[in-house]
């Protein structure tokens, strides 16, 4: 018993290896297909034999997320005075486009400053797509 435990432990150790393997080289051709998909001003779908590539462009390249733990902490009228200068909508996220021109002109207290979290998007995300049918044919 304890062989094929040894046995399998060995072949999961190896499966898991060759999958996280695989998983960067997916991610180095996503990232190339990005960078020659930059020059492009939309999204778009490159179809082949075994199924699609879909290369969708992103329409806001920055965006911010809010810190909802320390936001929860917040006293009701702090919550209340940002949500009245419409840096947030009432589902308590970064109104992105009221909160960048605010931060162009630095209009943001700095109790919404320390909450936020900018971050940055490639300008397009890949999802690949395979022909099911044709695996069970197979």
């Amino acid at each position: 018993m304890s062989d094929e435990l040894n046995k399998l432990a060995i072949e999961a150790l190896t499966i898991q290896k060759r999958i996280k393997n695989d998983t960067n080289n997916l991610k180095k051709i996503k990232d190339q297909l990005i960078e020659k998909s930059k020059t492009r001003n939309s999204s778009y779908s490159i179809n082949i034999e075994d199924g699609s590539i879909r290369i969708i462009k992103h329409k806001n390249l920055i965006y911010y997320k809010l810190n909802e733990k320390r936001f929860s902490k917040l006293d009701n009228q702090t919550k209340n005075d940002l949500l009245k200068k419409k840096l947030l909508k009432v589902k308590f996220v970064v109104n992105n486009n009221n909160y960048l021109n605010a931060s162009n002109n630095n209009l943001i207290p700095n109790v919404l400053k320390e909450l936020i979290e900018k971050r940055e998007r490639q300008p397009f995300y890949v999802s690949v797509f395979t022909d099911i049918k044709k695996k069970y044919l197979i």
